[in-house]
């Protein structure tokens, strides 16, 4: 599985109501990967603690583990309870904004997760069960093991060194690579440019960075009155009146511009064009 766990709470709708938790994940194949679920009263903190409780004992704490929730409140209360044994993290999520959940700021690796879309799409698949009796209910998500069976044969089955879904996605983008504009550095580094970004791949060393100025040459160090030198910005004067946003054509590109093309004849009996009635073969 991917160390990103997505949890959620989904109401029954039932006789007896209560509320479905779920922790879902991915596998490498992009295939949701259910792996705990429970059913409660409802959600506050009791619930998600002890729910986080059963779930610790099966995905372990490690550093680059990420959840990601509806930011419900009684969520980040049981995260921050099991979590007591590291206090950076804690502090992390309870001062954490929701800026701070973008994947900019975000210093983890979510695995191109963003949202909680893949718990809506197991409570999707749910929805009829959610309406049962607990006791059906829980059989219905048990033949989620067809699931698993499933993945397992697939699994076995893999002849290639990634999953499936990994060697399709990297076909895809070989062939969106040829299509790059690339220029040639030296004899190491090539500068690709990407639709948004420019990034230097280095065949040597196998490495590749987005760079928007590129690095100085450890090799060349800077002098020291250059390092230290502020750098200002230009002093611009605007010129008086509104600025132009078009540029100035030149006499000739006005001249052709303003030209109109010569209308062709066409003629009046076959009522093709480049000749006219008499000259018509018709």
């Amino acid at each position: 599985m991917r160390k990103v766990v997505v949890v959620d709470g989904t109401f029954l709708h039932g006789k007896y109501k209560g509320t479905l938790l779920l922790a879902t994940t991915q596998d490498g194949n992009f295939n949701i990967f259910p792996i705990a679920f429970a059913v409660v009263d409802t959600e506050n903190d009791e619930s998600w603690e002890w729910f986080f409780t059963q779930l610790h004992r099966v995905i372990p704490d490690d550093e680059g583990l990420a959840i990601i929730s509806d930011r419900h409140k009684s969520i980040g209360n049981a995260i921050g309870k099991i979590q007591e044994a590291n206090p950076a993290l804690h502090a992390y999520l309870v001062k954490a904004d929701i800026c701070m959940w973008s994947r900019v700021h975000f210093q983890g690796d979510r695995y191109n997760f963003t949202t909680s879309n893949i718990a809506e799409s197991l409570n999707k698949v749910l929805s009829a069960a959610r309406g049962k009796p607990i006791v059906r209910l829980v059989d219905d998500i048990s033949l989620l093991t067809r699931w698993f069976a499933k993945r397992r044969v697939n699994a076995n089955n893999m002849a290639t060194t990634l999953t499936t879904g990994i060697e399709k996605l990297l076909e895809a983008r070989v062939e969106d690579a040829k299509l790059l504009p690339v220029q040639e550095i030296d004899q190491h580094r090539t500068e690709v440019l990407g639709t948004t970004s420019a990034h230097v791949v280095n065949l040597t060393e196998k490495t590749s960075y987005a760079v928007s100025v590129m690095p100085r040459d450890v090799a060349l160090p800077v002098p020291d009155e250059v390092a230290t030198k502020i750098c200002l910005p230009p002093d611009v004067r605007n010129r008086p009146g509104r600025p132009k946003k078009i540029r100035i054509k030149g006499a000739f590109e006005a001249a052709m511009a303003s030209k109109r093309p010569r209308k062709i004849p066409k003629c009046g009996n076959c009522g093709q064009g480049g000749h006219n009635r008499l000259t018509c073969r018709a």
